[in-house]
């Protein structure tokens, strides 16, 4: 009886969460805000990928790319909560929003080096270089790597950065870190002394 309990909680919640996310999209724009004239907006990763192939191989290969099957998986993709770290530019000018972003799933590269639309229409290698997107700092990752949500990263910038540069994304940043402990690894530990303490 005790399982059946559980089932009908878990059936519940799941409909409750179904139920919230049909009202939020109600509620949300139907678009992310527009972007002035003349500013950057968001492209997705598939365009990133025509001239950055080997750094979208590698964006690949990390936890970023699944960032979106994560919050599915939980049934939070339509919680401003939740989804706002699960989704590239989300409520920026250009980018997406609760309703609109199946081209910006995930913790795509624009996400840490900003929109792209410029970069993409720039002309020639001068022009290109003009528009060169932002080099993420600790700032623009801790918007969504809180206390709350990811307690190994304060101040283990470095470890975090081991995870997520090296063969063609950032191979000198990823260089310059050299040996050390990875996020993987920070967070592998934090769940063995957290299970430890459970029993």
């Amino acid at each position: 009886k005790k399982l059946d309990c559980q089932k009908e909680v878990v059936t519940a919640k799941q409909g409750y969460d179904k139920a919230a996310g049909e009202v939020n999209i109600k509620a949300a724009s139907s678009e992310a805000p527009p972007a002035a004239a003349g500013t950057a907006t968001y492209v997705g990763v598939e365009e990133c990928g025509m001239c950055h192939k080997e750094a979208v191989e590698f964006w690949k290969t990390t936890k970023h790319v699944k960032a979106w099957q994560t919050v599915v998986a939980a049934n939070k993709q339509f919680n401003f909560d939740c989804i706002s770290c699960h989704v590239t530019g989300f409520e920026k000018p250009g980018g997406s929003s609760i309703g609109y972003n199946e081209d910006l799933r995930g913790v795509q590269c624009e996400q840490c080096h900003g929109p792209g639309s410029l970069h993409v229409d720039a002309e020639g290698a001068a022009q290109q270089r003009s528009t060169i997107l932002r080099r993420p700092d600790e700032s623009v990752c801790l918007q969504c790597h809180t206390p709350l949500h990811s307690d190994t990263f304060a101040g283990n910038f470095d470890a975090y950065l081991r995870d997520v540069t090296g063969a063609g994304h950032g191979p000198a940043v990823r260089a310059s870190l050299g040996d050390g402990e990875t996020a993987a690894e920070l967070r592998a530990a934090g769940l063995k002394k957290a299970g430890a303490f459970i029993g």
